[in-house]
């Protein structure tokens, strides 16, 4: 990256997302690639807000608990087809991280509304976890009060 795009992105906001976004989406190119395990989505996902997560705020990326809240927060964009699952993804955590910089954007709090308006109806509807194991046949979840989610996942 170029002194001249540093830059641009100091006084263009605009640029500062589309950096995140692209950061995200290097994050999950990577994971998919080093995960020949399980290369399910939402494992994938996970492992991204992880590991955003354990860069920006310190949580331990190793505790159970992290992991499964990374699971928590991700489980819905999992049945969105790549690359949006990513896009989505990056988007929410903007808006959870930086909604002074994501709100002079409302075009992406409209992208990741219609981003996540299929997921919403298939819950309506009862069709979420046909999908949801469709798209991630490798994932055992199951409802769990231990967990403090409300489901357990892990990799079959």
């Amino acid at each position: 990256m170029g002194i001249r795009h540093l830059l641009n992105m100091l006084v263009n906001p605009k640029l500062r997302v589309e950096a995140a976004l692209g950061r995200e989406y290097a994050a999950y190119r990577h994971a998919s690639e080093t995960d020949g395990e399980c290369p399910d989505p939402h494992v994938i996902l996970a492992q991204v807000w992880l590991s955003h997560k354990a860069n920006s705020t310190m949580i331990d990326p190793n505790e159970p608990s992290s992991r499964q809240r990374a699971f928590a927060q991700t489980w819905q964009l999992a049945v969105i087809p790549w690359p949006q699952n990513v896009r989505a993804l990056g988007l929410n955590i903007l808006h959870e991280e930086r909604p002074n910089l994501i709100h002079k954007f409302p075009e992406y709090t409209r992208e990741l509304n219609d981003l996540l308006a299929p997921v919403l109806k298939s819950r309506q509807s009862s069709e979420f976890l046909a999908q949801y194991e469709k798209t991630n046949p490798n994932v055992l979840y199951e409802a769990s009060a231990e967990s403090g989610t409300g489901w357990f996942f892990e990799p079959l």
